[in-house]
Order: structure tokens, then C-alpha cells, then sequence
């Protein structure tokens, strides 16, 4: 019951920030897209390291192994399955 009550008041926040939501304009105007649904003209590369490990990232490499060869949830198949 408890987590059907909060379901439906995350629901109804974020109901209520929809509607009372604006569009986006800038001081000169209204937004611009970047875009345009082909390419990524326009676009600037930003480097980023979030989706690399260093040596010390992973603390049980022992445990880590046992779940990926189980494969006890979804990622741990997929990772398993790209080895």
C-alpha cells in the first residue's frame, strides 16, 4: 500500500510539472535546436571518462566473476555474453 501511495504522488508531481511547464526561450528569443534529426553538425565532442575503470574501481574481483558466469540479473548476462 505504502509504495502504491508514493507511485501515485511521484505521478501526480510530475503531472503537475507538466502542466505548469514553459517553453524553453532564451533572453534573445526562443530556443534553437541543434538537432536536425540526421547529423551532428553543430555538435561539440565533450571527452568523457565515466564509462572507464582504473585498477582499483572493481574491490571483489572474485565476487564480481561469480556474477557475471551466473548471470544473476540482466546486466550481468549481457556483460557475460560479450566476453
Amino acid at each position: 500500500m505504502k509504495t502504491i501511495i508514493m507511485s501515485v504522488s511521484v505521478l501526480a508531481i510530475g503531472v503537475a510539472n507538466c502542466s505548469t511547464a514553459q517553453t524553453s526561450t532564451t533572453q534573445n528569443g526562443p530556443a534553437v535546436s541543434l538537432f536536425d534529426g540526421r547529423t551532428l553538425d553543430g555538435w561539440i565532442d565533450q571527452e568523457n571518462s565515466a564509462g572507464s575503470y582504473s585498477g582499483g574501481d572493481i574491490k571483489d574481483i572474485q565476487a564480481f566473476a561469480k556474477k557475471l558466469t551466473e548471470k544473476s540479473d540482466a546486466v550481468s548476462a549481457f556483460l557475460y555474453g560479450k566476453l
